[in-house]
């Protein structure tokens, strides 16, 4: 929108408000509203206030600057798309957590690849972790050993 628009994009937003009951937006208000829209053309804006007050769930409720530009720029392609490591993260017993979506064979590809790599670096550390444990061991064993002086003092 241009500058030039300012008082129209007012008019157009006095009937949102009116038509929902809400008071006129306060002159800042509008101001935010106007710079968040200024990527778009007023028509852009005007068709997607009738657009958003269609739609029988989110236009009972007043719009934002974020609703138009949603509105606008339509669904997005990967709006929902959970990453691929999401169902590490999903527990059934949470009312309110949602199954991961089901993963494209791409994603697939690139999650076992990564898989594949963590479990070899993961069998790597185990190695390496038995390996200080044994290593351990074996100081803790010859520390443990009694003195010839303890095994007298003992009766062994």
């Amino acid at each position: 929108m241009q500058q030039s628009e300012l008082s129209a994009f007012r008019d157009l937003m006095d009937a949102v408000m009116d038509s929902y009951g809400r008071p006129h937006l306060s002159d800042g208000a509008l101001i935010l509203d106007f710079q968040a829209l200024t990527d778009f053309a007023f028509q852009e804006v005007a068709k997607a206030v009738v657009e958003y007050k269609r739609d029988p769930v989110s236009g009972r409720f007043c719009p934002t600057a974020a609703h138009l530009i949603a509105q606008i720029l339509g669904p997005q392609p990967d709006a929902g798309r959970v990453l691929p490591d999401a169902y590490r993260e999903f527990n059934p017993q949470d009312r309110y957590a949602l199954p991961a979506l089901p993963l494209s064979p791409e994603e697939k590809a690139s999650l076992d690849a990564r898989e594949l790599d963590r479990a070899a670096r993961l069998e790597e550390e185990r190695r390496e972790v038995g390996k200080r444990i044994r290593a351990l061991r074996d100081r803790l064993k010859d520390v443990a050993k009694p003195f010839p002086q303890d095994r007298q003092r003992d009766g062994a």
